[in-house]
């Protein structure tokens, strides 16, 4: 664990230029400090420390997960905030109803990990106001003022953020987009991202240009949602090219192999040059020129497989992705080019009136809701055994800390709800990382006050400097954000307290306390990433699954099943993602509890190779490929259906194998659409498929017999 410990250490104080974001930071910064300044004002220093807290905390909230604050997480944020004050300091005259209160609390805001990391946040803050402000026991009427207080400084922020972030600017539309882009454009080459990752940035592109946001000057945000809609083509057709491309090396020439190679350096010059465009905002000559070589290597290498017989139909289908390609680029380069480029401006409040939800709308969301709640109420489920650690390590941090007689046992429970985690790996990083913070943050703010002692006006400006400093670098170094706003926080109680020194030392030994008794409680009944990993593989394996048949039926000309493909395909993007990100948490575990990394990375490499052959051939149903039903077709893919059902069973713990002769029944198959006359693109993405559901087959029992045998850990 030393290893992991050292780089966890070294990343914790690694600060990432890049991702600072000083304006952004100075617009969360602005509420915070006009509240503090507000309540000063006035004269009274607890209404500047409640109000300055509840903003702080939106502040915060706003900077998890997306770039860009959601309306609803800011209200589901405010009013938890507002009801967590009031029932935390109304419960506060009677210790086992407050204690039993704040169980239940942290029970149902531990659960909503399952709504994303949004949502768990908000819940994870309402305990924190519950823990913070539920030390006062003034009565129902002052608990109910406090709470409205509470909730007043965090809607001012998240209606201030909401404001001046809308309408978004097209530089920022157009930047994320370039983003995209240029990481799309990695794709052409050999040794490129990830698939996902990309899929995942071209998302975030179009949620800022298609989301709640109107687009400056009435912007042309429909041109900007073409371009990403080409995006997403360009990119499925970059992934079946990956494949063939790999396939084609091992029986093509050199002269082959180069012709492909230099097709590709032209693609991701010309796809970096779109990136520019964007970027800059006007088109520049360098796409043109970019398509005229694109397409002068592709003439080239079409000429060279007419005259080589080698490939055959292989070569035949990368020749044709290829010329796909070529058009999807030319209607970016349309787009960009067209009169007014990327500048075309409509008139101001063109944008289209959103749809309300009806009352039968949230009716049918809030129920879909409840179910998916329920179905996680379960020991199985990360989310509730994360629920029950919290529940349960919360209230206990309380008791240690009022039995140890800490001045200010609050921050005990404060740090035990903010480093918890559902995993381990999570818990151990930011818990780590919230240490180093606090040591950093109450060893500036004891500096300054002890050297400097600052007046009122030079304490609003300190709390200025760190409310901006924190926020503009929470995504580019957590630690020194947290240090940051520990000092943060250590200028506003400062307001009421003399004795800041004492404050920072308590705060430290506070948040180490805290830390500790989360990471016991989380080691006395772990949830070890590797069942998430075994869970997430064999979700993984059933969206596949679920892909593939409907591909099938589509081939066979099922309308219905066609226009699934894109939801198909999605669900498999984002289970390929959350399996990496389970199989990536466990490197931080303990050895013993460790998953197998080489299991995990073969499985998803087989993985990797269906989903290409699957996209290759969804490309190829969008250009209308299409077959009679044909009896041994439909035999292969219901065998294809029972093989990945099996391998989801060996991944769920089930350790019998079953042997559906694949290979065999894919002859007949082939046979069989080649004298129907078939595209020799079916059999020829078909063969893959076979082989590498084969062969995840292989690795999963290979790995149950290790597991039989007592070599690797049961799951």
């Amino acid at each position: 664990m030393s290893g992991v410990t050292n780089a966890a250490l070294r990343d914790s104080i690694r600060v990432d230029l890049a991702r600072i974001s000083p304006w952004g930071g100075a617009l969360r910064a602005v509420p915070v400090v006009a509240l503090v300044a507000f309540g000063l004002g006035i004269g009274s220093a607890r209404t500047a420390l409640t109000l300055g807290i509840g903003a702080n905390l939106i502040a915060v909230v706003s900077l998890v997960g997306t770039t860009r604050v959601a309306r609803s997480v800011v209200v589901f944020d405010v009013v938890g905030l507002g009801c967590a004050s009031f029932v935390g300091a109304a419960t506060a005259f009677d210790t086992p109803l407050h204690l039993a209160v704040l169980a239940v609390w942290c029970f149902v805001a531990g659960m909503l990990v399952v709504f994303g990391l949004g949502p768990a946040t908000a819940g994870v803050q309402s305990v924190i106001a519950f823990v913070v402000f539920g030390r006062f026991s003034d009565g129902p009427v002052a608990a109910l003022s406090l709470g409205a207080l509470v909730a007043s400084g965090g809607a001012v922020e998240g209606l201030t953020l909401l404001a001046l972030r809308l309408p978004a600017t097209s530089r920022a539309q157009r930047a994320r987009l370039a983003l995209a882009y240029q990481r799309l454009s990695t794709l052409s080459e050999e040794a490129g991202p990830n698939a996902g990752e990309v899929a995942a940035d071209i998302d975030s592109a179009a949620q800022l240009i298609g989301g709640d946001t109107a687009v400056e000057a009435g912007h042309d945000a429909s041109r900007l949602q073409s371009l990403v809609d080409e995006a997403r083509r360009v990119r499925l057709e970059l992934i079946a090219v990956a494949g063939l491309r790999r396939r084609l090396e091992q029986v093509a020439s050199p002269e082959v192999r180069g012709a492909v190679a230099r097709v590709l350096e032209a693609v991701g010059s010309e796809i970096s040059a779109v990136a520019a465009a964007l970027r800059s905002g006007t088109m520049i000559g360098r796409v043109g020129n970019e398509e005229r070589e694109f397409t002068r290597e592709l003439i080239t290498l079409r000429e060279l497989l007419e005259v080589t017989p080698e490939g055959d139909p292989l070569a035949t289908q990368l020749l044709t992705h290829l010329e796909a390609l070529a058009g999807q680029l030319r209607a970016v380069t349309a787009l960009l080019a067209a009169p007014g480029g990327v500048r075309r401006f409509r008139t101001p409040g063109s944008r289209s009136p959103r749809q309300l939800p009806t009352i039968r709308d949230l009716i049918v969301i809030a129920s879909s809701d409840v179910v998916f709640v329920r179905e996680s109420l379960t020991l199985s489920s990360s989310a509730f055994r994360h629920a029950l650690r919290l529940a349960f390590a919360v209230p206990v941090a309380e008791l240690i800390a009022n039995a140890l007689g800490l001045p200010r046992s609050y921050w005990v429970a404060f740090a035990v709800a903010v480093v918890l985690k559902p995993d381990y790996s999570s818990l151990f990083r930011r818990g780590l990382g919230r240490v180093v913070g606090t040591i950093l943050g109450a060893t500036l703010a004891a500096l300054i006050v002890g050297g400097l002692h600052p007046g009122t006006a030079m304490t609003v400006v300190l709390i200025a400097l760190c409310a901006w400093a924190a926020y503009s670098l929470w995504r580019a170094s957590f630690a020194v954000a947290i240090g940051f706003v520990t000092a943060l926080v250590l200028f506003l109680i400062s307001t009421t307290q003399v004795d800041t020194l004492s404050t920072a030392t308590d705060r430290l030994i506070d948040t180490v306390l805290g830390g500790a008794i989360a990471l016991g409680v989380y080691v006395a009944w772990p949830t070890w990433s590797s069942s998430d990993a075994y869970d997430a593989l064999e979700r993984l394996v059933a969206d596949e699954r679920v892909y593939l048949g409907d591909l099938f039926a589509a081939i066979e000309g099922d309308p219905d099943s066609r226009t699934r493909l894109g939801e198909r395909a999605r669900a498999v993007r984002l289970a390929f993602g959350a399996a990496e990100a389970a199989i990536g948490r466990s490197k931080d575990e303990p050895r013993r509890h460790r998953f197998d990394d080489d299991f995990g990375r073969s499985i998803l490499a087989a993985a990797r190779r269906v989903v290409q052959s699957a996209h290759s051939l969804r490309s190829e149903v969008e250009r209308d490929l299409s077959i009679a039903p044909l009896p041994q077709f439909e035999e292969l893919a219901s065998l294809l259906d029972r093989a990945l059902t099996w391998i989801g069973k060996q991944l769920g713990g089930d350790l019998k194998h079953e042997d559906l002769g694949l290979r065999d029944h894919y002859l007949v198959a082939a046979s069989a659409l080649a004298e129907r006359g078939a595209s020799p693109v079916i059999a020829l993405q078909l063969d893959e498929i076979i082989d590498a559901v084969n062969t995840m087959g292989s690795i999963v029992s290979e790995h149950n017999e290790h597991v039989r045998n007592g070599i690797a850990p049961i799951h």
